[in-house]
């Protein structure tokens, strides 16, 4: 993965580094960076916690910015963010629609 030495590099760490932040070996992790064997799920969590991006960025290297309303949203405190879902799902549900609930 391509992706984790640019983040590695650009933030000025040694593989030995990141590995230990991991708790893994400094092997296991150049074997992840070489591309010779895939991060588990809890790994991936890590890197992404520790990298700050998301584990769709450390997995495709690809950006994928926010909408408007996705940054808006985040902005707010749990509370308010919790009325606008309970808003939308009464639009939802005026519609018609189901929505699966993730919260």
């Amino acid at each position: 993965m391509d992706t984790l030495k640019k983040l590695r590099k650009k933030r000025e760490k040694t593989q030995y580094q990141i590995a230990k932040a991991l708790g893994i070996s400094r092997a296991a992790y150049n074997s992840y960076e070489l591309g010779t064997r895939e991060p588990s799920i809890e790994i991936l969590i890590k890197l992404s916690q520790l990298f700050d991006v998301s584990i769709d960025y450390i997995l495709t290297g690809k950006e994928h910015s926010k909408s408007e309303v996705q940054c808006l949203f985040d902005l707010l405190p749990d509370y308010k963010q919790n009325r606008v879902l309970g808003y939308i799902r009464s639009l939802a549900e005026d519609e018609g629609l189901v929505i699966k609930s993730n919260r």
